[in-house]
């Protein structure tokens, strides 16, 4: 057990697995990117294989080593320049890299202008296979990383395991967040461009070091990242002052998702019928409707979880009915939900699930009581949103 406690390979250790969580980074981008031509339900799941298919990759390649060694013997030479197997597999994956977010910024930009129609959805399957093919391709830098940094096998395979777990772990919060802002998506697919171009120059045998590639990356995230939080504060604090929905109504390249609790009140009638002012001034919108329960936990212990689920679900019912028959006449498609606990973290928490735009909340009562606590209510779902709130008097 002695070898375990060595600083020397102790250090290895833990210098390998930062670089290989480092260059995971392409991986995780380009995974990304892919996703978002997949339905909701499937993102995750693509998110999932893909980093599983990313680590098996590099396994097997570490185990292959010999047989990477023997693909940087030239094959053949052209224009005086000679091209081995893994100069011709980077310049391969750096002309899909290429294509593709040059392919991808153009459908943005031509559905941010209504000129694209609406997005076709990928097939799953097209999307694993695309991922699989840049998995081969990111993992040679990783896997000659690893064989650079240590001497160990078993280093390099826990080395390899603890970085996916590490980016397995972060990479669902990344992909939401580059999901949920349009700039920062475009970010990503420059990103992307940025790392086929990198590519296509180590296929030709000129080396780009990756430390200006990653600074570069990181640099913008910084600046782009302080732009989504002026944004998102100034939205809040406007809406806060005014009492309105200060900010841009439409997301880039697709409907207006809009989320509208309701609770059967004349106040969520209004709300509604705002959506329905956007959609008849030519605003594509993708509504949803949420009545959140308070939690009666309590209860269970004497009634049981499936009664008071029931109860839950009749009173839910009684809520949403007229405002589904409000939407209805309205001529608004609506989704519904039913969500449970305190209404500004579960409005927050459905928000962050469907990818809403925005969330549209009926506000204002007839008498002081209920003045009182829908601004409550209101407050406490700006407290907890993430995406601009619309306060409908």
């Amino acid at each position: 057990m002695d070898w375990l406690l060595s600083p020397e390979i102790l250090a290895s250790l833990v210098t390998l697995t930062a670089l290989e969580i480092v260059l995971g980074i392409d991986n995780i981008v380009m995974i990304a990117v892919i996703a978002n031509a997949l339905p909701e339900r499937q993102r995750d799941h693509a998110r999932l294989v893909g980093l599983s298919l990313a680590l098996i990759t590099r396994l097997l390649l570490l185990f292959l080593i010999s047989w990477i060694a023997g693909l940087v013997q030239p094959l053949f030479s052209a224009f005086g320049q000679p091209f081995s197997g893994r100069d011709l597999i980077m310049l391969g994956g750096g002309l899909f890299l290429i294509w593709k977010a040059v392919h991808e910024m153009h459908a943005a930009v031509e559905e941010a202008g209504g000129q694209g129609g609406p997005r076709q959805v990928g097939s799953f399957s097209a999307a694993i296979a695309q991922i699989v093919v840049l998995d081969v391709v990111f993992s040679f830098d990783s896997v000659i990383t690893a064989v650079g940094m240590a001497r160990d096998l078993w280093v390099m395979v826990v080395a390899i395991i603890i970085a996916m777990a590490v980016m397995l772990f972060a990479s669902g919060p990344i992909m939401r967040f580059i999901h949920a802002h349009p700039t920062v998506k475009m970010l990503a697919l420059a990103f992307v461009l940025l790392i086929g171009m990198a590519l296509v120059a180590d296929g030709f045998q000129f080396h780009i070091p990756k430390g200006y590639i990653y600074a570069a990356m990181a640099f913008s995230v910084l600046v782009e990242s302080l732009n989504v939080m002026v944004s998102r504060r100034r939205a809040r604090s406007a809406a806060l002052a005014r009492g309105d929905g200060a900010g841009p109504l439409v997301s880039a390249g697709r409907p207006l998702k809009v989320l509208i609790p309701v609770d059967g009140s004349a106040s969520a009638e209004r709300a509604i019928r705002e959506v329905a002012e956007l959609a008849r001034n030519n605003t594509p919108v993708d509504v949803h409707l949420v009545n959140v329960r308070p939690s009666i936990g309590s209860a269970r212990s004497y009634v049981g979880v499936d009664a008071v689920q029931e109860f839950q679900r009749r009173e839910a019912d009684k809520a949403l009915a007229p405002m589904q028959a409000v939407a209805e006449r309205e001529r608004l498609a609506v989704t519904v939900h039913v969500a449970v606990g305190s209404i500004g973290a579960a409005v927050a928490r459905l928000a962050r699930e469907i990818d809403a735009d925005r969330i549209v909340m009926g506000t204002g009562a007839g008498n002081a009581l209920g003045g009182v606590l829908l601004g409550n209510a209101a407050t406490d779902v700006l407290h907890h949103a993430a995406v601009p709130v619309t306060l409908v008097k």
